[in-house]
């Protein structure tokens, strides 16, 4: 059951992601010219990547350290 809640939430960030990029640089297209869909772009990579880093970080961390665990169980046993 937790693969199936983690695997769901990298889903619905990789969807926010692209969905935050997407809007982004539509929004600075329409605000200016090519430069502010660039800059809108570019912005919505820097914002998806603070948001949702520290969230995948997370993940990795938690994944890590299980199998950390794992490996010392084995090892002791």
């Amino acid at each position: 059951m937790r693969k199936f809640i983690t695997g769901s939430l990298e889903l619905f960030c990789h969807i926010a992601i692209f969905l935050i990029i997407v809007v982004m640089f539509v929004s600075g297209f329409a605000q200016g010219s090519i430069v502010g869909g660039l800059f809108g772009l570019i912005a919505g990579f820097v914002f998806s990547g603070l948001a949702f880093g520290g969230l995948f970080l997370l993940m990795d961390i938690a994944d890590n350290t299980k199998r950390t665990v794992e490996l010392l169980e084995k090892r002791s046993s």
